[in-house]
């Protein structure tokens, strides 16, 4: 990497990794520290300072459990249980399984299903079983021939 870096690339590079980790993006904190978006590119293409980059990334995650530890242990109920399911789960910490539960209440009348079973009998008693086909004769009726009540 020392290839690539200026000198006052070098002399601000902790500032920028500290900025970065902060939760600043790397072009913000480039600019805050005095490079040039050019800058920056150039560093990008050098394996080492990538390699940094991931390193700030863990560092970031690594910040923001460290907050969500704190808080489970001043007794945040939420935080506990995310730090329990994330981290217990090969104890047996896993949240509860959601469920959804359908309650419809509804009704047929009786005589109408009685009216529809008659009918279809009598179509197979006239026509045989292939009037009731998928295909057959009555897939060509046009809704508006149905009559209701």
């Amino acid at each position: 990497m020392a290839a690539v870096l200026t000198k006052m690339v070098s002399e601000t590079i902790e500032e920028f990794i500290e900025l970065v980790v902060g939760g600043v993006g790397k072009l913000n904190a480039a600019l805050a520290v005095g490079w040039t978006p050019r800058q920056l590119r150039e560093l990008e293409t050098d394996p080492d300072f990538n390699l940094l980059m991931e390193q700030c990334s863990i560092r970031q995650i690594e910040s923001v459990e460290q907050v969500a530890y704190e808080l489970a242990i001043a007794r945040s109920v939420p935080m506990i249980q995310m730090i329990l399911y994330c981290k217990g789960a090969d104890r047996g910490w896993r949240p509860p399984t959601q469920r959804v539960a359908v309650n419809h209440q509804g009704t047929v009348a009786v005589e109408r299903v009685n009216a529809v079973r008659q009918a279809a009998i009598e179509l197979m008693e006239r026509h045989g079983p292939e009037m009731l086909a998928i295909g057959g004769p009555l897939d060509s009726i046009d809704e508006a021939d149905v009559v209701s009540d």
